[in-house]
């Protein structure tokens, strides 16, 4: 049976390619059942190269793998107002034997609808989002700008972890509605939501919840006033202990907008308060609150095509926010291709690679308390823009005129510490980020697609003072990409990812309480490249074929490995629908 099983899968998928996407979709929902999915073949082979071989005769030079999927999602209108969506996954490995690396699962299940004539509601898994200080699921390290022959990692990376726009996916349950007025107010929004962040452990941690509620005030086009609080708390009774955990957040946001034919003006302000408290628990730290204050002017220049916003932001050291600080990344997880090196099985760290490409490092649910980080890949706002103990200003400017043959953006920041770590002295953090998109063909007319595409991250940490306290850090990451369409639907894309790290830093260590207890130095003398060579088929939008060789270098001029290098030969079928 397990056989079978293990050929059936393919032929599901053949006949899921077949099918045109009409028929897939059918007639869309006018009708009470109808069908949508992703289908994904992944195949990759690595071979270790370099230096380190001189140091290693037990690691294998070679490794493989990949697996072949179909989620098949189905949804049920029994009525307009009534739907029920569910998502069945078959996945099998390649290299199972005999089925045994076959799985059936359940991956995604909700219902949703209107009761009335306004008040929906959802149960089941929920995409959640709020402020970007409340609830807010942040960019992770390792990009500088989008690259095409690289989009695949980061495709499968934010489909496997449920990363979609900025939300969380959580389990529970959510509903909202709109009340609208004649005089004074437009209207007001309201959303509440319920959630299961982590169920009970036996003779361990409870349940632990995540709620939360918005309002927005709708006063008149121009003027608007919101409230939103979220809290991250354990429920006490469903262990059998006392010890409880509760991290309330609120915050009041307001904007005003002016608009003219030529020009587009907006003022914003968000400013809030959180909590941190620890119930039944003897050796936990007391209470702790903290604060914060965002505001700023956004201005539009539409026949200009031109976007520019300046803002002022300070979190204060103490400011927790789960629901918005909680990372993606978990550096503290082990890499999935060649974790260990060297006959002493050394971990190897986390390289651009890992970041880019190992969807299995990735997190997917909040965290009590703030989680690890890499000072070099980000050390002015490793936890967003909700990141503690920091205060400055931030800049950002885009162009994207209307005939597409241009898109630009830039960005830069520059903060400062509010408080000392360890010293009196303080840090300054200076990030800039630019990337551009042109699309050669527009400007030369031509059927064929010609796309360049190149962005840049850098990053500056500096701390005066004496010897032990001074601090100086810097970080470089470039992104460069070329499609070329050499035949209809045929491309020929080339990319590549230059990182370098250089300087010293004091990394924050924290207990399982989250208190800073001690300062370790870190010093890093690093360059990561990485180079891509590829063709892809497009059948269609969202369905693609893809073989590309990647080619890693990394070099840790101080660390504990030699240099190594990982070539990677990459087979991707995706197919979206």
């Amino acid at each position: 049976m397990g056989n079978r099983t293990k050929y059936c899968l393919p032929l599901l998928l053949a006949i899921w390619i077949a099918m045109p996407s009409q028929a897939i979709r059918s007639q869309g929902t006018a009708d009470k059942v109808w069908f949508d999915g992703l289908g994904r073949a992944f195949f990759a082979q690595d071979r270790l190269k370099g230096d380190i071989l001189d140091q290693d005769t037990t690691t294998s030079r070679s490794s493989n793998g990949g697996h072949m999927l179909l989620d098949l999602n189905v949804h049920v209108n029994p009525n307009p107002k009534l739907e029920i969506s569910s998502i069945v996954r078959f996945r099998t490995e390649f290299g199972g034997f005999w089925g045994s690396g076959t799985t059936v699962e359940l991956r995604q299940l909700y219902l949703r609808g209107i009761i009335g004539k306004g008040l929906h509601y959802s149960v089941g898994d929920l995409y959640l989002r709020q402020s970007r200080f409340t609830l807010f699921n942040s960019e992770q390290e390792g990009k500088a700008h989008s690259n095409a022959i690289f989009s695949p990692y980061g495709d499968i990376i934010d489909y496997e972890n449920f990363y979609l726009n900025n939300d969380w996916r959580l389990q529970g349950m959510q509903t909202n509605f709109t009340l609208q007025f004649n005089r004074f107010i437009r209207a007001i929004d309201m959303d509440a939501f319920v959630a299961r962040n982590r169920g009970a452990v036996w003779l361990g941690a409870p349940d632990e919840l995540f709620g939360g509620a918005s309002l927005l005030l709708k006063q008149s086009k121009a003027f608007e006033l919101g409230l939103n609080t979220v809290s991250l708390f354990e429920v006490a009774s469903t262990s059998n202990g006392s010890t409880a955990y509760q991290n309330p957040v609120g915050t009041v946001t307001a904007s005003y907008k002016m608009e003219k034919d030529s020009m587009k003006l907006e003022l914003f302000a968000e400013a809030g308060m959180s909590m941190l408290r620890r119930t039944g628990d003897s050796l936990a730290p007391e209470d702790m609150s903290g604060n914060f204050v965002e505001g700023g002017i956004g201005f539009e220049l539409p026949q200009k095509a031109l976007k520019f916003k300046l803002a002022y932001r300070a979190v204060s050291p103490s400011f927790r926010s789960a629901g918005a600080q909680t990372k993606r990344f978990d550096f503290n997880g082990a890499n999935t291709v060649f974790p260990r090196l060297t006959d002493a099985q050394n971990l190897r760290p986390t390289a651009v690679f890992d970041l880019m490409s190992d969807d299995l490092r990735y997190n997917q649910s909040l965290s009590q308390t703030l989680m690890e980080f890499d000072p070099k890949y980000n050390n002015s706002t490793p936890f967003g823009d909700a990141t503690p103990n920091r205060a400055g200003v931030h800049f950002q400017a885009d162009y994207e005129p209307s005939n597409g043959k241009l898109a630009a953006f830039a960005k830069v920041g520059y903060s400062q510490e509010l408080q000392g770590q360890g010293t009196l002295e303080l840090k300054n953090f200076l990030l800039a980020r630019a990337g551009v998109d042109v699309n050669i063909h527009r400007w030369l007319d031509w059927k064929r697609k010609l796309v360049v595409t190149a962005g840049i991250r850098s990053e500056q940490t500096n701390r005066g003072g004496d010897s032990l306290a001074k601090v100086d850090l810097s970080s470089m990451l470039a992104d460069v990409g070329v499609t070329a369409e050499v035949f209809q639907n045929f491309d020929l894309m080339l990319g590549a990812k230059l990182f370098q790290a250089k300087g010293n830093e004091y990394r924050i260590q924290r207990n399982a309480y989250g208190e800073v207890i001690d300062f370790p130095v870190y010093l890093v003398n690093e360059t990561h490249n990485i180079y891509a060579l590829g063709l892809r088929y497009n059948f269609q939008d969202d369905i693609y074929l893809q073989l590309a060789g990647n080619w890693i270098n990394v070099n840790d001029a101080i660390g504990s490995l030699p240099k190594y290098q990982i070539h990677r030969f990459l087979l991707v079928f995706n197919m979206n629908l």
